[in-house]
């Protein structure tokens, strides 16, 4: 009797159509809207960076 032992590794490729709006303030703090296809279902699994900074994941929705 032996230990098996197994990963899942799972690839997902997004395309972005859009970002809204273009431009915005060097201080943050605009509202991004990103539709597109092959995003995580979940916003635990989905990290959004402009530069090195992290942004909060708002709200998430089908083909955004």
């Amino acid at each position: 009797v032996g230990t098996i032992v197994s990963s899942l590794i799972l690839i997902s490729v997004a395309t972005i159509s859009s970002i809204s709006p273009t431009s915005g303030s060097i201080y943050g703090g605009v509202l991004l809207t990103i539709n597109g296809n092959g995003f995580a279902y979940s916003s635990n699994n989905i990290q959004i960076t402009v530069g090195s900074t992290n942004c909060p994941i708002v709200q998430t929705t089908p083909g955004q």
